[in-house]
């Protein structure tokens, strides 16, 4: 069996769950248990309807991704002519800091390649209205009534947010392509590894505590997410589980942007030789964050099909990562994919980011991974 099937056949049941209005059915974003508007996992769908339109050349896709591309234009889910209302918990920012922004972007882009240049314009309008401090090469939230807010210090929302800016424009010269560069610049400074490679969760921003340089002025406040303390173990657990999908997110901008001189940096090395350690495979295992939330087998294999080079030594390696997570969590009865999580519409809308890979047959039985990029590093 191949990818490409799995992702027609899920296809054809979520054209089942699409609502009139062109919606998909909410989640509540997994661990975290907040509840959510439809424009996450309606993005998210849209992307596969499309994907599987361009496979099948089936016109139920194109007319299901026109519905759920209308669905995120519609006024109603930007109630102030503004960002995306994205989820509905009032101890938060509705707007679900960058990333919410970002899986609405990234939709609209591939709508508007397809289905019409109005979805793109819309996608850039939502782009620009964030505030970018060129300075520190990052971007400030911004709410859904259109006040600016701080800059988002998840690392990994503005790592999606930049490459959904790379799909916009990826050349230097241009408003937002000079962003997306900038960014890649600083991002040298604000990617923070454990001495294992795995990828720190937030942004270290100058005069935030804790820097070895002291106290320095800063241009800025931090995204601050009220929530429940994180226990060292927790914080490590959480990192685990985000590492591919920050990888992820590397990947697509260095499709876009491959010259940049982020790609030639040693601690790309390092973060990707991670995904070989025992640490890391270990860590997958029971993880809230892996599998059943962020689908990491599909996120390390873009890592794979992107920055590994074509040996012996990661020769169906990729495949081996998507039949991972599809023997975890693909329900083959249901054709979605929405078995073992807390958060089946979130998991299942999430089969997208295999869109991203280039098709792969899946093996027939779980063996031993190869150990690409095996290094002896040590614990952090």
């Amino acid at each position: 069996m191949r990818l490409s099937e799995v992702l027609v056949e899920s296809a054809e049941a979520a054209l089942r769950l699409q609502r009139p209005d062109g919606s998909l059915p909410a989640g509540f974003n997994g661990p975290y248990g907040d509840p959510e508007t439809p424009v996450r996992t309606t993005a998210h769908w849209l992307i596969t309807f499309l994907k599987i339109h361009e496979v099948s050349g089936s016109p139920r896709f194109r007319e299901a991704a026109g519905r759920a591309a209308d669905f995120l234009a519609s006024p109603v889910q930007r109630p102030a002519s503004a960002t995306f209302l994205c989820r509905r918990n009032p101890r938060k920012d509705l707007c679900n800091g960058l990333i919410g922004q970002a899986w609405a972007i990234e939709a609209l882009l591939r709508a508007g390649e397809i289905l019409g240049e109005r979805y793109r314009r819309l996608a850039a309008e939502v782009f620009e209205l964030h505030p970018f401090d060129d300075e520190l090469g990052l971007w400030r939230i911004v709410h859904v009534d259109g006040r600016p807010g701080p800059i988002d210090g998840t690392f990994n929302h503005q790592l999606w947010f930049a490459a959904a800016g790379g799909l916009l424009d990826g050349a230097p010269r241009g408003p937002i392509g000079r962003r997306v560069h900038r960014f890649l610049d600083c991002a040298r400074t604000h990617l923070r590894l454990a001495r294992s490679g795995r990828i720190r969760h937030s942004v270290l921003l100058p005069g935030a505590p804790h820097t070895r340089s002291g106290p320095r002025r800063w241009a800025g406040a931090v995204r601050s997410a009220p929530g429940r303390f994180l226990t060292q173990r927790h914080r490590r657990r959480r990192e685990i589980g985000y590492h591919a999908f920050n990888l992820h997110a590397l990947a697509r901008l260095r499709q876009r942007i491959p010259l940049h001189p982020l790609w030639r940096d040693a601690r790309l090395g390092a973060l990707l030789r991670y995904l070989g350690l025992d640490e890391y495979l270990r860590g997958l295992e029971r993880n809230e964050y892996a599998y059943v939330y962020n689908p990491v087998g599909f996120e390390v294999a873009l890592a794979l099909q992107v920055f590994a080079p074509a040996d012996a030594a990661t020769a169906g390696l990729d495949a081996w990562w998507v039949a991972r997570q599809l023997e975890r969590t693909y329900d083959r009865d249901r054709r979605l994919m929405d078995r073992g999580t807390i958060d089946p519409p979130t998991l299942a809308a999430s089969l997208y980011e295999a869109c991203w890979l280039h098709d792969v047959t899946l093996p027939l039985t779980e063996a031993a991974p190869h150990r690409a990029w095996r290094a002896e590093t040590p614990d952090s």
